[in-house]
């Protein structure tokens, strides 16, 4: 199905794999998605726990080019004012020149967006071998990688950080992404810059 939406033109993208109960044997051989879903607020809403980040580094070490999607999947089953409404919480940022259809999906395509339940990523740009990024305030910026090299930045209980560095490893990072984590655990997290699209 995957295959077939992707020659049809579609934008696919893997859903809730908590949910729909699905672990490495399962989504490691999917093909041909654009996307997979780190945040489902519907499924998180009901008991589970959908944040899927460890799923997309699983892929993206395999050396699968995918994004990064958070979304609501919601089903106006609570009310808005109710801690288990599933509404608007979880979105895509997307970075584009005008609200218009085809850039949209322009900026999809080619991954100009960044997934958040909360927190903002200002600008995020490589320069001389380091990564860097701006963001709303937040308690702690990470730098995540496909290899073991890591980074971060924290503050104080009290305080916020609004930006990080990181000085990257094109040998061995794979790739590059970024999450930002606010002061109520809400979070924030790019596409993967990939190295080899660095040199």
């Amino acid at each position: 199905m995957m295959r077939l939406g992707r020659e049809h033109g579609f934008f696919v993208t893997y859903n809730h794999p908590t949910w729909s109960m699905e672990s490495w044997p399962d989504y490691s051989g999917y093909e041909n998605m654009h996307a997979v879903e780190i945040w489902n607020t519907g499924c998180e809403r009901i008991g589970y726990d959908e944040y899927n980040c460890h799923c997309f580094d699983d892929l993206l070490r395999q050396g699968k080019r995918v994004y990064a999607l958070a979304t609501d999947d919601n089903h106006n089953g609570q009310p808005l004012e109710s801690p288990l409404d599933d509404s608007c919480g979880g979105w895509v940022v997307i970075r584009c020149e005008k609200l218009e259809y085809r850039c949209v999906t322009d900026a999809l395509l080619r991954g100009s967006f960044y997934a958040s339940t909360g927190p903002g990523i200002h600008d995020l740009w490589a320069e001389d071998g380091v990564l860097h990024v701006t963001t709303t305030p937040a308690h702690r910026i990470n730098f995540i990688t496909g290899a073991r090299h890591t980074g971060s930045v924290g503050a104080h209980r009290s305080e916020t950080v609004t930006e990080g560095a990181f000085r990257m490893d094109p040998a061995r990072d794979g790739y590059v992404r970024v999450e930002v984590i606010d002061q109520y655990g809400e979070r924030a997290v790019s596409n993967p810059v990939w190295m080899d699209q660095l040199r």
